[in-house]
C-alpha cells in the first residue's frame, strides 16, 4: 500500500518536512499543480513521479532538465526501497518505509514440494524467492512463515492434513511463548548496560532539544527573510502599477504589467511551505489578483477604443468614395490598415478604391485629348478664314485640310462619340468643307513659270529652233521636279519626240 511509505525532504542540509505517499501517483516539482511542491530552482516543472504498484514504489522521470539522482546515479525508471534517497537540484528526498521500521516485517511465502530422501522424510518448502525445509506440510501446499524456533520448528499459516493441525498449533504457540520471554530478558538486559555506559544520557537529550529548537529558529528566521522581502518586492509592484497607474495604462506596457503580476503571485504561493501560510501574503495574492483583473479590464477597453477607431476609420473612407474623392478615401484606408493590418473590408474597398481612382484617371487622359483635338479644329477653322480674307487661298486650303484631320482622330477617340465637342467638330467640318469647294487655289510661283518657259519652247518648235525649245523644257522639268505633275509631263513628251 501507498499509505506504508513516506518521503523526508531536506533542502540545502536542513530537514524540512515528511510527506505521506497517499496517492497511487504522485508527481513531484517546481510547479504549483503538483503534489510535492519544492521550492529550487533546479528542479524541473514536473521533474518525477511516484507510483505505487501493490507494495512496490517505482521512480520514473518527467524529462527533468537535471536528471533525478538515486542513490548517487542518474536514474529515469527505477523501483524504490526502504533508505533510498533521491537527489534532485538542491533537494534531498529520502524513501522511507512505516512497516520495516516499525519492526514489522510481511511474511515469507512457501511452497511444499516432493520430499527428499535425505532429509529422512521431512517435506521440502520452496520459498517463491529462494527455498527452505519446513515440517509438517503437505506437499503442494503454499504456506507463510510467521515465526521460527531454535531448533527449526516453525508455524505455518496454511491447510496442513487435519491430522497435525493440533500439533503445529501447540508447536506454534510454544514458539511464540518462548520468544516473547528471551525479548523481555534481552530488552532488560540492554537498558542496564546502556545506564551503565551511557551516564550522560540525559545532557545529550537537553542538547538534543538545543538543536531542535536552534533548527527552529533559522527556519523561522529565513521565513521571516523571505516574508520581508517578498512585502517589499510586492509593495514596489503595486507603487509601479497602483489603481491609478492602470486606469492610463498604455497598450504596450499590459503585457510587462501582466507578466510581472503572475510571476509574483507563483512566487508568493511557492514560498507558502516556507512560511507557514502567512496571511498577509495570502492578503498579497488578493491583491495582486485584483492588479491583473485591472489590467485585463484596461486590455479590453484598449482593444474597445481600436474597434471604435476602425470602425470609424471605414465608415469615413466610405462616405469620401461615394463623394467620388478617391485619393482622400485612400489615405483613410490606409491608416485603417495600420491599425488593423489585413482588415477584409478595409483592403477589399481599398481595392475599390484604387480601380475607380485608374479609372478616373483614364477618363481624364480621354477628355483632355478630346479637348486638344476640338480646340486644334477650332483654331485650324479661324486661320484659314483669316488667310482667305487676306487673299491666301492656298494657306487657308492648308488650314482647313489640317482642322479636317483633326476631325478625323476626333471621331475615333474613345469617349467622344455623343459629346458635345464632336457634335461642335461636325458643325465646323461641314463649313470648312463648302468653303473648300468655292474657292479655287491659286498657282504657285514656279508653276507661272513653268507656264512661261512651255510658251517659249513652243515659240521656238514653231520656227524651228529645236535647241532652244529643248533647253526651255529641261528648265520645267528641273522647277517642277514631280514627273505626275502637268507640266513636268508634257515638257518630257516634248524632249522625247525630238531627239
Amino acid at each position: 500500500m501507498a499509505k506504508d511509505w513516506k518521503l523526508r525532504i531536506s533542502h540545502r542540509g536542513k530537514m524540512v518536512r515528511d510527506v505521506a505517499l497517499v496517492d497511487a501517483c504522485v508527481v513531484v516539482g517546481r510547479a504549483l499543480d503538483c503534489d510535492i511542491v519544492l521550492d529550487d530552482e533546479r528542479v524541473s516543472k514536473r521533474h518525477f513521479e511516484i507510483l505505487a504498484d501493490g507494495s512496490d514504489l517505482l521512480l520514473t522521470d518527467l524529462g527533468s532538465r537535471n536528471g533525478t539522482r538515486v542513490n548517487g546515479r542518474i536514474q529515469s525508471d527505477v523501483q524504490l526501497r526502504d533508505g533510498d534517497v533521491i537527489e534532485l537540484g538542491r533537494s534531498r528526498l529520502e524513501v522511507m518505509r512505516e512497516s520495516l521500521r516499525s519492526g514489522r516485517r510481511d511474511p515469507e511465502r512457501y511452497e511444499i514440494v516432493e520430499e527428499d530422501e535425505d532429509d529422512g522424510g521431512n517435506a521440502l518448502g520452496r520459498p517463491l524467492p529462494g527455498r527452505r525445509s519446513l515440517q509438517g506440510s503437505s506437499v503442494g501446499q503454499r504456506v507463510e512463515v510467521i515465526s521460527k524456533s531454535s531448533a527449526g520448528e516453525i508455524a505455518l499459516v496454511g491447510q496442513p492434513d487435519s491430522g497435525k493441525r493440533l500439533k503445529l498449533m501447540l508447536g506454534g504457540l510454544g514458539v511464540l511463548v518462548l520468544l516473547l520471554l528471551l525479548t523481555i530478558s534481552f530488552s532488560d538486559s540492554s537498558r542496564r548496560i546502556h545506564e551503565m555506559d551511557n551516564p550522560l544520557d540525559g545532557v545529550h537529550e537537553q542538547d538534543d532539544a538545543g538543536q531542535a529548537d536552534l533548527f527552529t529558529e533559522t527556519r523561522a528566521e529565513e521565513a521571516g527573510q523571505l516574508r520581508a522581502r517578498i512585502l517589499s518586492e510586492v509593495q514596489g509592484l503595486m507603487v509601479k502599477y497602483g489603481s491609478a497607474e492602470l486606469a492610463v495604462l498604455p497598450e504596450e506596457a499590459l503585457e510587462p504589467a501582466r507578466a510581472a503580476l503572475k510571476k509574483m503571485i507563483a512566487r508568493i504561493r511557492r514560498s507558502m511551505p516556507s512560511t507557514g501560510g502567512d496571511p498577509e501574503l495570502l492578503a498579497l495574492v488578493d491583491r495582486l489578483k485584483s492588479a491583473l483583473g485591472k489590467v485585463d479590464s484596461r486590455a479590453d477597453q484598449l482593444k474597445q477604443q481600436h474597434a471604435f477607431r476602425v470602425k470609424r476609420g471605414l465608415a469615413r473612407a466610405q462616405s469620401l468614395v461615394d463623394a467620388r474623392r478617391y485619393e482622400e478615401a485612400g489615405k483613410e484606408l490606409q491608416k485603417v490598415l495600420q491599425m488593423e493590418p489585413g482588415d477584409a473590408t478595409a483592403t477589399k474597398l481599398l481595392r475599390d478604391v484604387e480601380r475607380r481612382r485608374a479609372g478616373d484617371r483614364l477618363r481624364s487622359r480621354r477628355q483632355k485629348k478630346i479637348r486638344e483635338l476640338s480646340r486644334g479644329i477650332e483654331v485650324a477653322y479661324r486661320t484659314g478664314l483669316e488667310a482667305q480674307e487676306l487673299g491666301n487661298s492656298s494657306r487657308a486650303m492648308r488650314e482647313w485640310g489640317q482642322a479636317e484631320e483633326f476631325l478625323q482622330r476626333l471621331r475615333t477617340t474613345p469617349g467622344a462619340r455623343g459629346s458635345t465637342a464632336l457634335a461642335r467638330a461636325e458643325e465646323l467640318g461641314k463649313e470648312i468643307r463648302r468653303r473648300r469647294s468655292s474657292v479655287k487655289p491659286k498657282q504657285s510661283v514656279e508653276e507661272e513659270n513653268a507656264k512661261r518657259l512651255l510658251g517659249k519652247a513652243r515659240f521656238y518648235e514653231d520656227l524651228g529652233k529645236l535647241d532652244k525649245a529643248r533647253n526651255y523644257w529641261k528648265r520645267v522639268m528641273e522647277m517642277i521636279p514631280n514627273p505626275a505633275h502637268r507640266y513636268h509631263k508634257i515638257a518630257a513628251e516634248k524632249l522625247k519626240k525630238t531627239e
